[in-house]
């Protein structure tokens, strides 16, 4: 019975339509949930912002870059007036490789000879790591990476450490930054739009001040609106989109 369902809102990649939507639709609501909207990504982001970061001056065009540990992609919204339906104008996304990721796997191979890469739990705890790392290099000058643990062989278990400092953080960026750029521009191309008027950095990399300000330079540097928890954004717009709908199916 959909009545016993759950009800719910799901975020998902701003370039989903179609058949993937009615597929996750009918495994949701086989793990026990309705589906009462999906919500893209981007949108949900732009959702999450503080109303009067939108308000004064208003937000029209608002570009929503997202740098995850396994895609980055950059949409341009229209937003109306009180940014309750956010509308997507276009997006545009790549899988970057996962720079420091793959520099600490390495680095671990080259030390005790056992590549982390084929081994699933181990690339996540890596991922996070990697995160955690970027935050911290955007205010100290190193980061020390310590995962107790990781991996194990005949010998016992084996237990990952390495030193990150912010002068390999910025060489280890250099690449996924031109992708970032490449991308903002793209999808101002096919918004057929010359700016915008403000832009949101979200996902794990939005707390890199050198992400910040290449997508900043990259947009000809618009009003940077700042969410606090960057890699929170999504959900919390989806969040927003629910209580929206639950009081709209209330009062109906």
């Amino acid at each position: 019975d959909m009545d016993d369902l759950l009800p719910c809102v799901c975020a998902v990649p701003s370039h989903y339509d179609g058949p993937p939507l009615d597929r996750l639709r009918l495994i949701l609501q086989h793990a026990g949930y309705r589906v009462m909207d999906f919500v893209p990504e981007s949108v949900a982001a732009a959702l999450s912002l503080p109303k009067e970061d939108v308000g004064t001056p208003p937000v029209k065009h608002l570009a929503v870059f997202d740098m995850g540990g396994i895609e980055t992609t950059c949409s341009i919204l229209h937003c109306d007036a009180d940014m309750t339906s956010p509308t997507i104008l276009s997006t545009s996304g790549v899988a970057v490789s996962a720079n420091i990721v793959e520099h600490l796997a390495g680095a671990f191979q080259k030390k005790h000879g056992i590549d982390l890469r084929v081994d699933s739990l181990a690339m996540e705890r890596l991922t996070q790591a990697a995160d955690a790392a970027k935050h911290e290099l955007s205010s100290a000058a190193f980061s020390q990476v310590h995962l107790p643990f990781i991996t194990a062989d005949a010998s016992g278990a084996k237990h990952l450490e390495h030193t990150i400092t912010s002068s390999a953080l910025h060489r280890l960026m250099e690449t996924p930054l031109e992708h970032a750029a490449t991308l903002c521009r793209e999808a101002l191309r096919r918004a057929k739009l010359d700016a915008v008027d403000a832009v949101v950095v979200v996902g794990g990399g939005g707390k890199s001040p050198l992400v910040q300000a290449s997508v900043g330079h990259a947009l000809d540097n618009p009003r940077l609106l700042v969410i606090e928890n960057a890699e929170e954004a999504v959900a919390l717009g989806a969040a927003t989109r629910g209580v929206a709908l639950a009081e709209f199916t209330t009062l109906r």
